[in-house]
């Protein structure tokens, strides 16, 4: 799935984690998590990220922060020495309003 957000408005998101058996990260209390919009072919745009509980996470960008263009949201997180990175979702920044 895939959604358009405008350039003046802040992107928040929540990050919503399922993790498999046996992977190297099972819960997100006291993980570190990370999620970047980066654009196709171009820079990535840290947000800030807060951990709500044991398998989600927010995110959130400022309005103005990321040019136009199509970008996917990558989510890396990781504990004890351990990563866990997961493509989240793409979306489209687009000039204007909502």
């Amino acid at each position: 799935m895939s959604f358009t957000w405008y350039t003046n408005a802040q992107l928040d998101i929540d990050l919503l984690f399922t993790f498999e058996d046996g992977a190297p990260i099972q819960s997100l209390v006291g993980a570190t998590v990370r999620a970047d919009a980066v654009l196709k072919g171009g820079a990535a745009y840290p947000g800030t990220v807060t951990i709500l509980d044991a398998q989600t996470a927010h995110a959130t960008w400022a309005a103005g922060s990321m040019p136009m263009g199509g970008y996917e949201i990558q989510v890396h997180a990781s504990k004890a020495g351990a990563a866990q990175v997961a493509a989240v979702e793409t979306f489209t920044m687009r000039q204007g309003a909502f």
